[in-house]
């Protein structure tokens, strides 16, 4: 595993994807999220793609994990 998607189940915000070693997947999880574990970049955006569909809000690389340009 080494990729997560996280989906806020409030659809406060978009759907991110986040490194394995991320300081925020090692928080608690609420009842308001879910983290999704994939072992390859392709299955993240795959899946980050699919719930934004869902939520109608886009998908992102988390900054916090990707560097941003």
């Amino acid at each position: 595993m080494n990729f997560f998607v996280f989906e806020d189940l409030e659809h406060a915000t978009k759907v991110k994807i986040h490194k394995k070693n991320c300081r925020y997947i090692s928080n608690k999880p609420t009842v308001s999220t879910r983290w999704y574990s994939f072992i390859d970049i392709d299955g993240a955006e795959s899946k980050a793609k699919e719930l934004s569909n869902q939520y109608k809000k886009g998908w992102k690389f988390a900054k916090c994990c990707f560097k941003q340009d």
